[in-house]
């Protein structure tokens, strides 16, 4: 794949709701309602100020990874590239 067409891929799926400096669960639950017609999205626990802490499940596969973002509530940047 050429950078040109990685470009472009990104620039078509880029998700434009996620502007924002800070990223809150206001932000990201109407996304999540989105995902779950393609994935498994779940309430994993809470935070301190009981807010849900989400997961979100891709496949199945023997192979388990985590991506973990916002573990500090204002760095954002993170959440941000998981959605793209």
């Amino acid at each position: 794949m050429e950078i040109s067409e990685l470009k472009q891929w990104f620039e078509t799926n880029k998700e434009t709701q996620l502007y924002h400096r800070y990223i809150t669960n206001q932000h990201i639950e109407p996304l999540l309602e989105t995902l779950k017609k393609k994935f498994v999205v779940e309430v994993l626990g809470a935070s301190v100020l009981r807010k849900p802490i989400y997961g979100i499940t891709l496949g199945s596969g023997p192979k388990r990874l985590l991506f973990w973002s916002q573990m500090h509530g204002n760095e954002t940047t993170t959440t941000k590239a998981l959605f793209d």
